[in-house]
């Protein structure tokens, strides 16, 4: 066989190894320049910044929802203490009232010697507020 008949057999000089192409390129394309990577690094920063006021939005809206939400709860128990308040303030002349009908129910059944009719007391109906008052 010749040289010319066998196919595998290529004149022409190899090509140089692999390791001669990298030597040969000494500045690859792709790297980024020392510029490029500073305003990457903030845009990085200012990217972080960002989340975190959104955390700080979301954060904020929540507690002011709960500051809200803890008024209302408050109004609420304050319209109940004076609604209580109401109620306790007329538990003595309630209690008085029962005590006085005792007394007077004491007397009819058996008077007591000694007391006159004008020592008991005699309860009466005296409006605090009239009835526009409540109105307004």
């Amino acid at each position: 066989m010749t040289n010319n008949q066998n196919p595998f057999y290529v004149s022409q000089q190899p090509p140089p190894p692999f390791i001669h192409q990298r030597q040969q390129r000494q500045i690859p394309v792709n790297v980024p320049s020392a510029k490029q990577v500073l305003l990457t690094q903030k845009v990085q920063e200012k990217q972080q910044e960002y989340d975190n006021l959104l955390i700080l939005k979301k954060s904020s809206q929540d507690l002011s929802d709960y500051f809200d939400q803890l008024s209302d709860n408050i109004e609420e128990l304050n319209k109940g203490c004076e609604a209580v308040a109401t109620v306790l303030r007329n538990w003595q002349t309630v209690f008085r009232t029962v005590l006085l009908q005792e007394e007077k129910k004491e007397t009819e059944e058996t008077p007591k010697p000694g007391v006159s009719e004008h020592q008991i007391p005699v309860v009466v109906r005296i409006p605090m507020k009239s009835a526009d008052a409540d109105s307004k």
